[in-house]
């Protein structure tokens, strides 16, 4: 698809500004997550909405843009014709010439609130999970430290085998109240949750990579 629309014509809509703001946001989460292990999902959300609002530039923010427009949803909007006018955009902006996706987009942090929570990966991350939460007070690095050691060195085969064990049962009713969650979902919420699982599994791919 041909760009049809100047970088700031896009960034100076609130919708597909918005929706950029998403992409973004499902895509540096995954890696504020590995930067910060110690940090909620709330907390790496609002860590990503503060760089996109006060430390990227415009530059930083194109390729996030630009993914918006080739959806096509630059095109249901009103700065349509507007060319040469990024400085003088349009007084007003009716939310229902934005598509259903962005229209969604504005709450994507409702859809993920309503998401069931996933569980740790395997035994030894509930573990973990389970413990750092006794060391609160602790340096993170050497919070981490501690509990592989106490995984290692102190707790027996059996108690392993029970965390093995109980997260096996997390995971399965994880998969089904996930299922659940997809199917409660309107074909407009679909494609948002989507696309920023999408997103989130490219980005994961990229933090491996490195």
């Amino acid at each position: 698809m041909s760009e049809e629309h100047t970088i700031d014509e896009l960034d100076s809509d609130p919708y597909i500004s918005g929706a950029a703001q998403c992409f973004y946001q499902a895509e540096r989460v995954s890696t504020l997550g590995a930067k910060y292990p110690d940090k909620s999902q709330h907390e790496l959300i609002t860590l990503a909405v503060k760089e996109w609002n006060l430390e990227l530039n415009i530059h930083k923010k194109v390729k996030y843009l630009r993914t918006v427009e080739r959806m096509g949803l630059a095109r249901q909007l009103k700065i349509r014709g507007y060319h040469g006018q990024a400085n003088n955009p349009p007084a007003q902006r009716s939310r229902a010439t934005a598509s259903s996706f962005v229209n969604s987009n504005i709450s994507l942090a409702d859809l993920l609130k309503r998401e069931p929570k996933k569980p740790p990966k395997n035994g030894y991350s509930l573990f973990t999970s389970e413990q750092l939460a006794k060391y609160v007070n602790v340096e993170p690095q050497k919070r981490m430290s501690e509990v592989a050691r106490i995984w290692s060195q102190v707790i027996s085969k059996e108690e392993k085998a029970s965390f093995d064990a109980r997260n096996k049962e997390m995971l399965l009713k994880y998969q089904t109240e996930l299922n659940a969650f997809i199917e409660s979902l309107t074909p407009e919420e679909k494609q948002v949750y989507e696309e920023y699982r999408n997103m989130k599994t490219k980005s994961k791919k990229k933090v491996k990579k490195f």
